[in-house]
């Protein structure tokens, strides 16, 4: 589903080239640019440190409020693994869980005493961006190979009846 750059894989050994690659080109893109954008050497560790963070943070907030939302909304369905706890007692530890979580993010970009820490945020905004544009294109690509198999089938003709012997 993602860009067919991302799925080519190495003849010989069969691992994934492109994702490796793509990964390599990004990550040394947001080396430069926050070797760019810092003063020292430390500020370029913290501001890489703190953005690599809140990325890393904020699926698992999602996931949490995820959790909370699909026990509130159909918590009698069998699922690989649940929460030993009662829904009233699994929503506020749900809510509390991604509260800690989106306040240690926000942390890492608001500073109390510096405010925001502007490398950081737009480097959280710029990759968010960059992942949602990515998962739109990914979309209209499938839609388009769904509405391209529709329209060979379709020109096909009904299906030739079945002898039966």
């Amino acid at each position: 589903e993602l860009p067919r750059i991302l799925s080519i894989e190495h003849r010989k050994f069969r691992t994934p080239l492109g994702a490796a690659i793509a990964t390599g080109v990004i990550g040394s893109g947001v080396i430069l640019l926050y070797g760019s954008l810092s003063g020292n050497n430390e500020e370029l560790f913290w501001s890489l440190f703190a953005c690599s963070a809140v990325i890393f943070l904020l699926p698992y907030a999602a996931m949490v409020l995820a959790f909370a939302r699909m026990r509130l909304a159909d918590a009698k369905r069998p699922r690989p693994y649940r929460m030993p706890l009662p829904t009233a007692l699994a929503i506020p530890v749900a809510v509390y869980c991604a509260s800690v979580v989106l306040i240690s993010a926000a942390l890492l970009i608001y500073v109390p005493g510096d405010g925001v820490d502007w490398p950081v945020a737009i480097g959280v905004l710029v990759v968010i961006a960059a992942g949602e544009v990515t998962i739109r294109y990914s979309e209209m690509r499938l839609v388009a190979e769904i509405e391209a198999n529709k329209r060979a089938h379709a020109s096909e003709g009904p299906p030739a009846p079945k002898i039966i012997s």
